[in-house]
């Protein structure tokens, strides 16, 4: 459980303290009863209330809802359930939630098994517009597929066609609804289902043609064989590769888009422990090199990086690829001795390699940058000024109030170990990029 979350069950618990003393409370109402038997949209109502606000007299509910269940009708109970829990995660996409998204908090905060209810609900509520939408987001589409979630005739409820009393499920799904209907509102970063019957307003990750898929596909090739390889001059010429390919796509599609408006998009990458912020760090280090913005979320475990779509595709791509690089190498680096496994020089290695990697970007941003002007000319340099202001508008647009956090070091050890495997992820392309692939 995070710091931040643990001071807030803290405060509640103070609060029901207060509660008690003076009389009120949901606690002393639910222990009192219903004057008349409710429905199960109420006792379903007061389990979700009593979860959120840790009120003892959750057990109690849940039993009843439990004791519903097995009466003749009894199967509306798992209805219900199914209704509230797919209407909670609607509500999420209309405050700027995506699947991936809401998959990865929820497993992030409340566990694997809630994470998996809360795919089979996504998978349920999909079920209402995948095939069926006029024009939808294929970055939408794309993680539905990811997650296994591309559409579902049925609900969690209906396979036994009663709610499962004897397990957690019911307990499960009054927790999960807690925090999806309780969920902050986040940047809206593509169109949600509701708005698919429009043209969509941007992707929120998609390709945009088969070539770029095709594009695509090869550079995840190069860049998979980087990460598996045990030869760190293998690994640089296919990562140089990789960023060579798709440099050269950023900046020949610049020129095309001349004095056009630049077009921004924006997307959430998970960000998780150990060493969330050296990482997050890594993932500002390769989007600024890249014309692109991040923004690290730290209480959700994601950065949103905002930038042009095929900016913001090599972004993604390098940083992750980077990041099982930083990794390999730092487990590597463990065995040579105790202090090499401690967290303090883990902390130091990812920070340092992240240093290391935007010194060497920005060396070859420069060599891509003065080739593309060579094929291009200098109208080359005004439309990539003007994606950078895009961009820098879009992240003022979506986070006014940020604030920037310095990390600081300790391990000088693990400092010099993770600048020099650095050096090995050797990513200038140079010369390379004015050459046929």
């Amino acid at each position: 459980m995070g710091k931040r979350n643990q001071q807030r069950r803290a405060e509640k618990r103070r609060q029901r303290q207060r509660q008690g003393r003076s009389g009120s409370g949901s606690s002393s109402r639910i222990a009192g009863g219903w004057a008349r038997p409710p429905s199960v949209e109420e006792a379903l109502e007061a389990a979700v209330e009593a979860n959120w606000h840790e009120d003892p007299g959750l057990e109690m509910v849940l039993a009843f809802l439990g004791d519903m269940a097995t009466v003749p009708g009894g199967a509306r109970v798992g209805v219900v359930v199914s209704g509230r829990l797919q209407r909670a995660v609607r509500g999420c996409w209309a405050r700027g939630w995506q699947p991936a998204d809401l998959a990865g908090v929820v497993g992030r905060k409340l566990g694997a098994a809630h994470r998996g209810l809360c795919i089979e609900v996504i998978a349920a509520e999909a079920g209402a517009y995948v095939g069926v939408a006029v024009a939808p987001d294929p970055g939408w589409l794309s993680q539905l597929d990811e997650l296994g979630a591309s559409g579902s005739a049925g609900t969690p409820f209906q396979a036994g066609g009663r709610l499962d009393v004897s397990g957690p499920l019911l307990r499960r799904s009054v927790e999960l609804i807690g925090m999806l209907e309780h969920a902050p509102a986040l940047p809206q970063l593509g169109p949600s289902p509701s708005e698919w019957g429009c043209t969509p307003r941007r992707s929120s990750g998609g390709c945009s043609s088969p070539q770029e898929a095709r594009l695509l596909a090869r550079v995840r090739a190069l860049l998979t064989k980087a990460e598996s390889t045990h030869f760190p001059e293998e690994a640089e010429a296919l990562t140089a590769k990789a960023q060579e390919l798709m440099a050269r796509h950023a900046i020949d599609r610049a020129a095309v888009e001349g004095g056009g408006q630049p077009t921004v998009e924006g997307r959430r990458l998970r960000v998780e422990d150990p060493y969330a912020q050296a990482k997050a760090i890594l993932l500002q280090t390769v989007a600024e090199a890249n014309r692109c913005r991040s923004v690290w979320s730290q209480d959700m475990g994601f950065c949103t990086v905002f930038g042009a779509p095929d900016e913001l595709r090599i972004t993604d791509l390098l940083y992750t690829s980077l990041l099982t690089q930083a990794t390999t190498a730092m487990v590597a680096a463990g065995s040579r001795g105790r202090q090499a496994r401690l967290p303090s020089f883990r902390n130091s290695f990812v920070v340092a390699f992240a240093h290391r990697v935007g010194e060497r970007l920005r060396q070859a941003v420069g060599a891509e940058v003065d080739a593309g002007t060579a094929r291009h000319g200098k109208r080359l340099l005004p439309v990539l000024a003007r994606r950078v202001q895009a961009v820098d508008e879009a992240v003022d647009a979506a986070f006014p109030g940020m604030t920037e956090r310095v990390l600081r070091t300790s391990n000088g050890f693990g400092w010099a170990a993770g600048r020099a495997a650095a050096d090995l992820a050797d990513l200038a392309v140079g010369e390379r990029l004015g050459k046929p692939a």
